[in-house]
Protein backbone atom coordinates (compact mmCIF):
# COMPACT_ATOMS: atom_id res chain seq x y z
CA UNK A 1 0.00 0.00 0.00
CA UNK A 2 2.61 2.58 0.25
CA UNK A 3 4.23 1.97 -2.97
CA UNK A 4 0.83 3.25 -4.00
CA UNK A 5 0.24 6.26 -1.35
CA UNK A 6 3.83 7.19 -3.47
CA UNK A 7 2.87 7.23 -6.77
CA UNK A 8 -0.31 8.74 -6.08
CA UNK A 9 1.62 12.13 -4.51
CA UNK A 10 3.73 11.46 -7.71
CA UNK A 11 0.97 11.87 -9.63
CA UNK A 12 -0.38 14.54 -7.69
CA UNK A 13 3.24 16.53 -7.84
CA UNK A 14 3.73 15.55 -11.81
CA UNK A 15 7.25 14.06 -10.48
CA UNK A 16 8.35 10.87 -10.83
CA UNK A 17 8.51 8.42 -7.98
CA UNK A 18 12.03 6.52 -8.31
CA UNK A 19 12.70 3.24 -6.58
CA UNK A 20 16.42 2.11 -6.85
CA UNK A 21 16.66 -2.21 -5.59
CA UNK A 22 20.01 -4.15 -5.38
CA UNK A 23 20.09 -7.39 -4.31
CA UNK A 24 22.85 -9.06 -2.28
CA UNK A 25 23.34 -12.74 -0.03
CA UNK A 26 20.99 -11.10 2.38
CA UNK A 27 18.29 -10.37 0.58
CA UNK A 28 17.27 -7.13 -1.41
CA UNK A 29 17.34 -3.24 -0.51
CA UNK A 30 15.65 -0.71 -1.50
CA UNK A 31 15.31 3.00 -1.84
CA UNK A 32 12.20 5.06 -2.93
CA UNK A 33 12.87 9.17 -3.59
CA UNK A 34 9.87 12.13 -4.70
CA UNK A 35 10.81 15.66 -6.30
CA UNK A 36 8.86 18.05 -4.09
CA UNK A 37 9.30 21.53 -4.60
CA UNK A 38 12.35 20.89 -7.06
CA UNK A 39 14.09 19.60 -4.34
CA UNK A 40 14.84 15.46 -4.43
CA UNK A 41 13.65 13.38 -0.58
CA UNK A 42 14.86 10.52 -0.35
CA UNK A 43 13.40 8.04 2.30
CA UNK A 44 16.00 5.15 4.04
CA UNK A 45 16.45 1.97 2.44
CA UNK A 46 14.01 -0.86 3.02
CA UNK A 47 15.41 -3.94 2.94
CA UNK A 48 13.21 -7.58 3.35
CA UNK A 49 14.32 -11.19 2.12
CA UNK A 50 11.82 -10.68 -0.82
CA UNK A 51 12.19 -7.05 -3.53
CA UNK A 52 8.63 -6.61 -2.55
CA UNK A 53 8.92 -6.21 0.96
CA UNK A 54 12.08 -4.04 0.43
CA UNK A 55 10.63 -1.91 -2.01
CA UNK A 56 6.86 -1.52 0.49
CA UNK A 57 9.08 -0.47 3.53
CA UNK A 58 11.61 1.94 1.55
CA UNK A 59 8.01 3.28 0.40
CA UNK A 60 6.86 3.56 4.11
CA UNK A 61 9.87 5.16 4.59
CA UNK A 62 9.88 8.07 2.26
CA UNK A 63 5.47 8.42 3.20
CA UNK A 64 6.84 9.28 6.89
CA UNK A 65 9.74 11.21 6.00
CA UNK A 66 7.21 13.26 3.85
CA UNK A 67 4.82 13.60 6.53
CA UNK A 68 7.32 14.31 8.98
CA UNK A 69 6.25 11.82 10.93
CA UNK A 70 8.22 8.88 13.80
CA UNK A 71 10.02 6.27 12.29
CA UNK A 72 7.27 3.86 11.44
CA UNK A 73 9.46 1.15 10.35
CA UNK A 74 11.75 0.49 13.70
CA UNK A 75 8.71 -1.65 15.48
CA UNK A 76 8.04 -3.36 11.61
CA UNK A 77 8.87 -7.00 11.35
CA UNK A 78 10.22 -7.83 7.39
CA UNK A 79 7.37 -10.99 7.17
CA UNK A 80 9.56 -12.85 5.12
CA UNK A 81 12.66 -13.13 7.73
CA UNK A 82 11.03 -11.71 10.88
CA UNK A 83 13.82 -9.01 11.31
CA UNK A 84 13.58 -5.98 12.77
CA UNK A 85 14.84 -3.11 10.99
CA UNK A 86 14.84 0.81 11.31
CA UNK A 87 14.68 3.70 8.43
CA UNK A 88 15.89 6.12 10.75
CA UNK A 89 13.53 8.85 10.21
CA UNK A 90 15.65 12.37 9.60
CA UNK A 91 18.95 10.87 9.88
CA UNK A 92 19.64 11.08 5.77
CA UNK A 93 16.34 11.79 4.16
CA UNK A 94 13.78 14.36 5.73
CA UNK A 95 11.87 16.65 3.98
CA UNK A 96 12.00 20.43 3.13
CA UNK A 97 15.27 19.89 0.96
CA UNK A 98 17.65 19.19 3.89
CA UNK A 99 19.10 16.12 2.55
Amino acid sequence: MAVTVVHLESQRLGSPAVFEETADGAGFTARAALTVDGLPVTGQPGRGASKKTARQLAALCLVATLAGLPDPVSQTQDPDTGDTRSCAIGSEGTAGGDT
